[in-house]
This record gives structure tokens, sequence and C-alpha cells, in this order.
């Protein structure tokens, strides 16, 4: 699987994740699910409506979720 990350992900990773070790830890465990099975239900992954429609999330905590599209 190749995932590949956006100008917009890497700003909002900087600001709210990087230097936060708790949520860096769990950004790594979800990311490791999410590699070997985007669907994983410990991710609750989901489709998102409205102007994100067309994509998927799932979250990281209860303020932080991480979108992304299957092509």
């Amino acid at each position: 699987m190749t995932i590949a990350r956006s100008s917009g992900f890497l700003r909002a990773y900087k600001k709210l994740i990087s230097g936060r070790p708790e949520l860096e830890a769990l950004f790594r465990e979800r990311l490791s699910l999410f590699m070997v099975n985007p669907f994983d239900p410990k991710l609750a992954t989901h489709k998102l409506k409205g102007k994100l429609s067309g994509s998927l999330a799932f979250s990281l905590n209860w303020k932080l979720r991480v979108v992304f599209f299957v092509h």
C-alpha cells in the first residue's frame, strides 16, 4: 500500500501532533493498523458526508481524525 501525505496533512501534523508523545504514539499505532487493513474494526473507519463526501476517515481521539481517499 502506498500512502501519500498532502502538504495540508503535514502542516496539521506539525501543528497538532508533533511534539506530543502520546498523540505521536497513537498516530503511529493507528497508521500501522491502517497499513495492514484500512477497515480494521479498531479504526472504526467510516464514510464522510458533505464537503468531504467520497472520502473516508478514522479517529485518533474525540478531536482528531485522519481523512483519506482510496484510489
